[in-house]
């Protein structure tokens, strides 16, 4: 009976604290699973401790290295200011300095646009009042031109005389609204394209030898005229209005004489 109290007193110890560890177990790591898992989590929970342990030195570390990264990013975002050109200097660099006119260059061009000035010579009619005869007379006119002075000369002729030499019997022979169409001089020879008015004179055959003396005068007045030729809308005519007075294809100076004499 003694042995048998032994046995069961140390099986009964062996018991309870088996029964003890399973309580401590399943309180402490209850839900953790078999008791493999148990141990395994009381494993982590350990070097999870360990790790607490050595956390904030680590973080701090960490921590470093980011603000050293962020500083360097700062100093790549960072522009010299020295390089930052604004745009209206940039614009202004762009233009282009203009170069000053020479004076000379200046002139030159102020000449070729101002219009020149020419004392010319026109030959209107003169009247007689006692005895109604008529004869060629030269006006002097200012004429100004930019590059044709004798079109220039010839549309003054054309638009007539001014009341004071009307008022003094100078009158013109040319009709009305007559126009020069062209004017053209090659070697000297002056060739003048009227518009179809020129012939309607109807004065009589003195009247049109006097409007083409008129003409003529005129013409060959300026030095470099050798010789007349005169076309009636770009065409050339044998004869002139209707009274037949023959028109030559080239009139030179020792014309004009046989013009109004015989008139």
């Amino acid at each position: 009976m003694g042995k048998r109290v032994r046995k069961f007193g140390k099986t009964g110890c062996l018991f309870w604290l088996l029964i003890l560890v399973v309580i401590v177990v399943i309180i402490l790591y209850r839900g953790k699973g078999s008791f493999r898992e148990a141990f395994k989590s009381i494993g982590k929970g350990l070097r999870r401790e360990v790790a607490e342990v050595e956390e904030p030195e680590d973080i701090a570390e960490k921590d470093e290295d980011v603000v050293i990264v962020e500083e360097e990013k700062d100093e790549e975002k960072q522009v010299p200011t020295e390089e930052i050109i604004p745009e209206k200097e940039t614009k202004e660099a762009e233009k282009v300095t203009p170069v000053p006119e020479k004076k000379e260059e200046k002139q030159k061009a102020e000449e070729t646009i101002r219009p020149k000035k020419l004392d010319a010579t026109l030959y209107f009619v003169k009247i007689n009042q006692t005895d109604g005869s008529a004869k060629p007379i030269p006006v002097k006119r200012t004429v100004e031109y930019l590059d044709s002075p004798i079109t220039r000369t010839f549309n003054t002729l054309l638009r007539g005389s001014s009341q004071t030499e009307t008022e003094k019997g100078i009158v013109s022979f040319i009709p009305e609204n007559t126009k020069l169409l062209g004017a053209e001089i090659i070697n000297g020879h002056l060739t003048l394209n009227f518009s179809s008015q020129l012939e309607d004179n109807y004065s009589g055959r003195d009247a049109i030898l006097l409007e083409l003396s008129q003409i003529m005068l005129t013409a060959f007045d300026f030095e470099q005229v050798k010789k007349v030729s005169i076309l009636i809308d770009g065409q050339r005519r044998s004869y002139i209005t209707g009274e037949g007075i023959p028109l030559k294809k080239v009139y030179i100076r020792e014309d004009i004489s046989q013009l109004y004499s015989g008139g």
